[in-house]
């Protein structure tokens, strides 16, 4: 199975993985080897800068069984053209097990001239919060979930806490594996 692994910041420093739990990051104190990353999972440089606005919701709440739309606008605050990996996480905070302190959901490339905007929209399905719970099924449960926009796990931008609404449902094998994206220029 490949696995994203991070750049040690420092020769010392251990090769970690974003996806690490709660106490496995790096500023935690808990181990005596640096754990921070030289390169964080999805970084990336451009010629120019971009700004990033707050994230907005197609609904109030997410079901267990439903979809939920988020948009992010990002626009290039620089003086050249350049492009962009708007990335989308999820944290969440209160689940039945221990889950990673963030989880890439979906990406897409944006490519600006300066001062030029767009709207990036991902169409979030339910299934894509679910993890192997108490049980040892796959499940998605009611509670509150962190959705996080930024250019790379490390440089978050926007985020935003949307409460999961329903009755814990498991979800089988045909889940939805993917968070489609569009980007509308504008």
């Amino acid at each position: 199975m490949l696995r994203s692994v991070q750049i040690p910041a420092s020769p010392g420093g251990q090769p970690t993985r974003y996806l690490h739990p709660l106490l496995g990051g790096h500023g935690l104190e808990r181990s005596s080897i640096e754990a921070k990353a030289l390169y964080p999972f999805g970084h990336g440089l451009s010629y120019t800068t971009f700004d990033y606005g707050e994230l907005a919701f197609g609904a109030e709440s997410l079901a267990t069984d439903g979809e939920l739309i988020i948009a992010g606008q990002v626009t290039n605050s620089g003086r050249r053209s350049g492009a962009e990996i708007f990335q989308l996480y999820l944290a969440d905070p209160i689940a039945e097990v221990a889950r990673p302190v963030k989880q890439l959901l979906g990406f897409a490339r944006v490519t600006l001239e300066p001062a030029q905007s767009a709207t990036v929209r991902f169409a979030l399905s339910a299934d894509r919060l679910a993890y192997t719970g108490r049980s040892l099924e796959r499940i998605v449960d009611a509670g509150e979930i962190v959705l996080m926009a930024g250019s790379s796990s490390e440089d978050i931008r926007a985020s935003a806490t949307v409460r999961v609404t329903g009755p814990t449902r498991r979800v089988g094998p045909d889940r939805v594996m993917t968070t489609p994206a569009r980007v509308e220029y504008g």
